[in-house]
């Protein structure tokens, strides 16, 4: 049975490196997930941040796979995104995140890079 949910708010996967600015955090990580749950979540591919899907990406929990404006993005690969988690955007029960009560982890901008680790620095290249 294939589930595929319309999400609203955005991506990505690594051991989770999330540096807090402020408000902002800088999240690189890679795309994995756990079909037997419903969830994904860039990090590491035991545990990282549930991410909140903007409604223009289409995430298909049984293949791992994001869609979204110009890329398909399968588990494995790579994401660059600023944002922040929010506590009143609760995670997935049973999804693998390190800290639970922050909620998903919303994005503010987003960059794939398939299989190739993103620079450190949000909008280089």
């Amino acid at each position: 049975m294939k589930r595929v949910i319309l999400a609203s708010v955005i991506l990505t996967g690594l051991t989770v490196s999330c540096q807090r600015a402020g408000d902002d955090a800088l999240l690189i990580g890679r795309l994995f997930g756990d079909p037997s749950v419903g969830c994904v979540w860039v990090g590491g591919p035991r545990s990282g941040l549930e991410i909140d899907w903007p409604f223009l990406y289409v995430v298909d929990l049984d293949s791992v796979r994001v869609s979204g404006p110009g890329f398909v993005a399968e588990e494995g690969d790579w994401f660059r995104m600023t944002g922040g988690t929010r506590p009143d955007v609760p995670i997935t029960p049973g999804c693998p995140v390190p800290e639970p009560r922050s909620g998903k982890f919303v994005p503010a901008g987003t960059e794939y890079f398939g299989d190739v680790r993103p620079p450190a620095v949000f909008g280089a290249t």
